[in-house]
């Protein structure tokens, strides 16, 4: 009985470890090529709020996979969303805000794309300056302004550099 604990913390701890790598999936119906995340970025207050980050990934005109944008899930951040925005606050002090590129819609989601040009202003020109440790993030509802902000745990502060090292493998 007293090596079950030990056991179990060390299969607790190795699954907060894991590391992030990129899924390539397959379309059964059309053959098409997809990619994924191994895992998301998960966060949630203890008021059940919560959100989940996912990064948009596709193939370059080079044939390398690229992180083309960020997609947002949420919940108890307000039914009905636009403009949303997305500040986030690095370990360093650093601050970035970006705004999301979706219209009015009622599915608890958005989606902040690269836009290399900044053609809307305050974009996410290029995924390469989330390459260091978060410290929160505030997501708010751009429609009903309702926001969240989340420490981030310290197993997910290094959710993007980690992101930038599995695209730069393949």
């Amino acid at each position: 009985m007293k090596l079950l604990l030990p056991l179990f913390l060390l299969l607790c701890s190795t699954a907060y470890t894991q590391k992030l790598t990129i899924k390539k999936e397959i379309d059964k119906m059309d053959d098409s090529e997809h990619y994924a995340a191994s895992r998301s970025l998960k966060l949630i207050s203890p008021t059940k709020k919560w959100l989940t980050v996912d990064p948009i990934l596709a193939k370059n005109d080079s044939n390398k996979i690229e992180c083309t944008g960020l997609y947002i899930t949420y919940s108890g951040i307000g039914a009905c969303n636009e403009n949303d925005v997305m500040d986030i606050l690095f370990i360093d002090g650093k601050k970035i805000k970006i705004k999301a590129y979706n219209e009015f819609h009622c599915n608890n989601s958005s989606a902040f794309f690269v836009d290399k040009a900044n053609s809307l202003g305050e974009t996410l020109t290029d995924i390469s300056i989330l390459n260091k440790p978060i410290k929160s993030i505030r997501f708010m509802n751009g429609k009903t302004f309702d926001n969240l902000t989340v420490n981030v745990p310290l197993k997910d502060q290094n959710y993007f550099m980690e992101l930038q090292s599995a695209l730069s493998k393949q």
